[in-house]
């Protein structure tokens, strides 16, 4: 239905790709969050690595610590897709890998909700939840005299956000 629906558009248009692409931007899924699927380890991975900078850390090994090295499946049928992604174990793999990353871009001497939105556009995360939005704030709080631990826990806790883990 929806193709059916954009293919009139760009019919109607004479074949002109702008307007097909104003119909598909204007899409009310494109900015639902929760209207996104969940990332796959390696997804999370590279996006996580590079809210943070650290492209150098993206090893084998780090791949191999989130259950999904590239070309090496687990069996004919690939990797899961869906909500195994952000279950408990692999929320805490991610927390394992993310503390010994040890690689957080400094945030700004700033007000917590600052140093919040910051984080948040640092993160591509452009809508949270109330719950995710008032941990980042305490957590952004926390440390005021120590910016290099404040600035590691915030973008561990943005990066293990449930908003984070989905695309």
């Amino acid at each position: 239905e929806r193709a059916q629906a954009l293919g009139r558009v760009f019919v109607d248009a004479d074949l002109e790709i702008r307007p097909l692409v104003e119909a598909i931007v204007a899409l009310p899924e494109l900015v639902d969050p929760d209207a996104g699927r969940y990332r796959t380890g390696v997804e999370w991975l590279v996006a996580a690595f590079g809210a943070v900078d650290a492209h150098d850390e993206l090893s084998r090994s780090a791949v191999g610590q989130i259950n999904q090295v590239p070309f090496d499946p687990p069996n004919v049928a690939g990797w899961q897709h869906g909500p195994a992604w952000v279950s408990p174990s692999q929320q805490l793999g991610r927390l394992t890998l993310l503390s010994w990353a040890d690689a957080s871009p400094p945030l700004p001497d700033a007000g917590p909700g600052e140093i919040v939105e910051v984080l948040l556009r640092r993160c591509g995360l452009f809508e949270v939840s109330d719950e995710t939005r008032a941990a980042l704030l305490n957590a952004a709080a926390a440390y005021p005299d120590e910016p290099d631990a404040r600035s590691h826990l915030l973008h561990v806790l943005a990066l293990v956000s449930p908003e984070f883990g989905r695309t």
